[in-house]
């Protein structure tokens, strides 16, 4: 596993070579962390002035604040690539699918491992960190209740919220679903674990008085409602995860089953996607928070059709599809990159090209990277693509399954 996520950033360091370093949200970051160095007031906007705990980590390590947020950032990516595969085992036998969904997070081009190369100050990658370790802790909890165990889950959640606020999801979503499903055993951890956040949250937002206002949570809603494109709410799922998504549609019965068991692991998912569509820009970036529980009903249709998927006409395409979609060969793109307009694209095979770059994204239109923004026509072909794709994969696993090919 760490061979796998050290492959994965050695491959985005040679590869990517545009980065950002004090633009966008990372300057918010950039200055939380120089002010928490010389002991100044944080006067970084809001919310981003509550999420202390990576620039404080870079702050008190490194003096060179740009190298810091790289190697913390690294770090965290790395130790999520370890904890993937220990939450995975908890549910899933073969070692071979859980390398699978390890390499699939490690070179995903906006998972933690290769999107710091590119951008480099921002605190995604330790709060998925905490979120994962919470989800491992919680999940020895049901089956081996204790008081340190659950005093774990708490800590977690706390060192999580100091991270990002999001971190509150894992606990509400155990809670909601503990509720859902009507076990009342279960209530008493989620709520002091989502106390134990709050109260780390409320003293964060007190000790930074002098944050300068930022966004509201009813202005960004309202923002991205009436912005966000419709169709993004199916196209992020698969610059999330991929086309690797078909085989959880073709296994849809026996993974409702499991997320009927399983309902607090159901709700984060949904969780995910109403906070990516509705919170922020990046909606895909955000949605992959969701990756743990994504990644284990991947790994948990592989397994039980590992005779199906492992045919080679199935794994080809599936293999080329995340190829694609998680963008391997290629790097980011800057964003400032000016391009010619098609109808200035002279040759049909400069044409087709331009087309795919736009579709794609191969080296411009750095926009188009993001199902918010870019060309809507554009995110329209890729996702009929993607659907296609997927169709096509659930027609042949169908196909295989009635010619009497047995998972095996």
């Amino acid at each position: 596993m760490l061979a796998t996520a050290a492959l994965s950033a050695a491959w985005a360091w040679q590869m990517q070579v545009f980065q950002v370093f004090r633009y966008w949200d990372s300057d918010e970051y950039f200055l939380m962390a120089q002010q928490l160095g010389s002991g100044e007031a944080i006067t970084a906007a809001a919310p981003y002035a509550y999420r202390v705990l990576t620039p404080w980590l870079v702050a008190r390590l490194f003096g060179d604040i740009q190298l810091g947020f790289l190697i913390v950032n690294l770090a965290a990516g790395t130790a999520l690539a370890l904890l993937l595969t220990f939450w995975l085992r908890h549910f899933v036998a073969s070692a071979g699918v859980r390398l699978l969904m390890v390499a699939a997070y490690a070179l995903q081009w906006h998972g933690p491992l290769r999107f710091v190369f590119y951008y480099p100050a921002y605190v995604d990658p330790l709060f998925q960190v905490f979120v994962v370790a919470a989800l491992i802790v919680a999940e020895r909890l049901v089956s081996r209740p204790a008081l340190a165990t659950g005093l774990g889950v708490a800590g977690l959640t706390a060192l999580g919220t100091a991270a990002r606020e999001t971190m509150l999801m894992v606990p509400a979503a155990g809670l909601l679903g503990a509720v859902l499903a009507r076990r009342a055993a279960e209530w008493a951890w989620p709520v002091v674990s989502l106390a134990a956040g709050i109260a780390v949250f409320t003293t964060i937002y007190l000790g930074t008085p002098q944050a300068r206002a930022g966004y509201g949570l009813a202005d960004a809603v309202w923002l991205h409602l009436t912005n966000k494109p419709v169709e993004s709410i199916l196209l992020v799922w698969f610059i999330a995860f991929g086309p690797m998504l078909a085989v959880v549609l073709f296994d849809w019965r026996a993974t409702a089953a499991f997320l009927r068991r399983r309902p607090g692991l159901a709700l984060l998912p949904l969780v995910c996607i109403v906070l990516a569509y509705i919170g922020g820009h990046d909606t895909e970036r955000y949605l992959f928070w969701s990756m743990p529980v994504m990644y284990l009903l991947i790994a948990q249709s592989i397994e039980r059709h590992r005779g199906l998927v492992a045919t080679p006409a199935i794994a080809g395409l599936l293999v080329a599809g995340q190829l694609l979609s998680q963008r391997v060969f290629w790097p980011v793109p800057d964003p400032g990159n000016a391009v010619a307009a098609l109808s200035e694209t002279a040759g049909l095979p400069a044409q087709l090209y331009a087309v795919l770059n736009r579709v794609f994204v191969i080296d411009d239109f750095h926009w188009n990277l993001w199902s918010n923004f870019g060309s809507r026509p554009f995110h329209l072909v890729q996702l009929a693509f993607y659907l296609a794709l997927s169709a096509v994969i659930i027609l042949m696993l169908q196909r295989r399954a009635t010619s009497g090919v047995a998972p095996a």
